[in-house]
Order: C-alpha cells, then structure tokens, then sequence
C-alpha cells in the first residue's frame, strides 16, 4: 500500500508534467521604444553604414542582442546578420565646483544583410 508521500510526488510529477507543457508555446513580445533609444549618425556611423552595412544604436543598458535584432527586424523589415554590443562608461565632469559623471550609455552596432538598408533619416 502506497504512503502518502509517495502519493504527493506522483501528483507533484503530473502537475509539473502540465505546466511545462503550456510554457512552450507562449511567445515573447518586446516594445520596441524601450529596447532602442535612437539611432548614431556621426561621420565614424556613416563609413560604417557605406562599408560594411552597419548601423549603429544607442539601446538600453538592460537590453540583450536578441531584443535589439528583433526590435530592428519588427522597426525596419530587414533581416540582422550580427548585432555587437558596448558599454561606454561614463566620463568625470566638473560642474563648477561640484565633480560629477556622464551616465553610462549602452550602443548596439547591427550588421544588415547585403542588399538590405535602413533608412535612419525617417
């Protein structure tokens, strides 16, 4: 005759079993203004984008390449080879007589594929 523990797990096992299930097919949605800033445009980004097909973004510091390269893909329409990431981390000023510090900013360079463009200027 099985204890009541034994029975607890076996229950514990099916409802465990079931929840997995229904996790699999949730999607995962992103918003788009909270993962990109606004894009660089600076004579550096514009060789960049004339070479190599790169676009340059200033993102939030907590966003991961995977949310920036689905942001661009859902913003833009075009499909991202690579997406690297920096961190630049802010410099010491001085105000006056009080020091103080740029904030931290996060920049994302997105390779595009060939024939493809983004029009920043929109």
């Amino acid at each position: 005759m099985p204890t009541k523990k034994e029975e607890q797990l076996k229950d514990n096992e099916q409802v465990v079993e079931k929840k997995d299930n229904t996790v699999k097919n949730k999607a995962v949605y992103i918003k788009i203004s909270k993962v990109l800033r606004k894009p660089v445009i600076t004579e550096k980004t514009a060789i960049h984008e004339k070479n190599n097909n790169e676009y340059v973004f200033k993102v939030n510091m907590k966003t991961t390449k995977v949310e920036v390269k689905k942001a661009i893909k859902e913003l833009y329409g075009v499909d991202v080879e690579s997406v690297n990431t920096i961190i630049r981390k802010g410099k010491p000023i001085r105000f006056g007589k009080t020091v103080g510090a740029r904030s931290d900013e996060k920049i994302a360079i997105v390779k595009v594929k060939a024939g493809q463009s983004i029009n920043v200027f929109k």
